[in-house]
């Protein structure tokens, strides 16, 4: 994995974490969209990975978002996981 792959993997992790910990019930995470120009459909690098990553620390994927500013974003919200 490339370094900037693994920087939005660390912090999404350390956030996830860090929210339920502070008793959240909601966690929202901004991904950054890389390269938007082409209209070629193709996997985002890296959003898999930082799903999976927030979805271990104890957050369930309740629903996503797009922000169209500048390059653009994923707005990625989480639930606690009802774990037991």
């Amino acid at each position: 994995m490339g370094f900037t792959k693994n920087a939005k993997i660390s912090h999404a992790d350390k956030d996830a974490i860090r929210a339920l910990e502070e008793g959240r019930t909601i966690y929202v995470h901004r991904f950054p969209m890389p390269n938007l120009n082409s209209g070629v459909s193709r996997s985002v690098s890296g959003a898999a990975e930082v799903i999976e990553t927030i979805e271990t620390a104890g957050w369930h994927l309740e629903h996503t978002t797009f922000e169209d500013r500048g390059q653009g974003s994923l707005i990625l919200i989480f639930r606690p996981s009802q774990r037991g």
